[in-house]
């Protein structure tokens, strides 16, 4: 089963340096605030810089969309963020800053709560993928949960023999071990996944 997720469904939030709006959240009764969430998938568009939220007990993925870029400082540790296929991976309890590098960016956000060995939970992956002229089929060994965020097209989505199309803005939700993508022209889009014993 696909399921998809429009963007009226979508929560937007309010503060200080932007917003951000909440794709899809595990479980569905979770929320931010409460930090009672599994994994949480989200985009944001970061108007200042300034500290990130602490997140302690979790991995947090991130990369930019759209905007000149980001310069991270993780612990001290610092990463440019400048195109949208690099992804930082850090822990959510690290003290984390964003500093503009010229103007707003729009980024792409994974949270996953970490188990009590303190690792990320199984299959987890954010990928911003380009689409060209082919379609784009993604495999993996064993079936995982797979959230597909079609931020700048629509696109053509078939699972098995399940096709569904995703407007711009939708996130489609469902559980595989392969699928295919594919655009009406060149273009690109953000694929997560997670472990799927995390389907609730």
């Amino acid at each position: 089963m696909i399921e998809i997720i429009d963007v009226l469904a979508q929560q937007v939030t309010e503060w200080a340096g932007g917003s951000s709006r909440q794709l899809c959240i595990s479980p569905a009764e979770s929320s931010l605030a409460a930090r009672n969430f599994r994994w949480r998938f989200s985009t944001a568009d970061v108007n200042a810089s300034g500290a990130f939220s602490d997140f302690s007990g979790y991995q947090r993925y991130l990369a930019i969309r759209s905007g000149r870029g980001l310069r991270l400082t993780v612990d001290a540790h610092q990463m440019q963020l400048e195109t949208p296929n690099y992804v930082a991976i850090f822990g959510g309890h690290a003290a984390t800053s964003g500093e503009l590098l010229d103007g707003p960016v729009r980024d792409i956000n994974l949270i996953v709560r970490l188990d009590e060995a303190g690792k990320a939970l199984a299959d987890t992956e954010l990928l911003p993928v380009t689409l060209c002229a082919e379609p784009l089929t993604v495999t993996r060994a064993r079936p995982r949960l797979w959230l597909v965020y079609a931020d700048v097209t629509r696109l053509k989505l078939q699972v098995g023999d399940n096709r569904r199309t995703l407007e711009q803005g939708a996130v489609a939700r469902f559980v595989a071990s392969e699928f295919t993508l594919a655009a009406e022209h060149s273009s690109s889009c953000v694929i997560a996944s997670v472990s799927a014993d995390t389907t609730a």
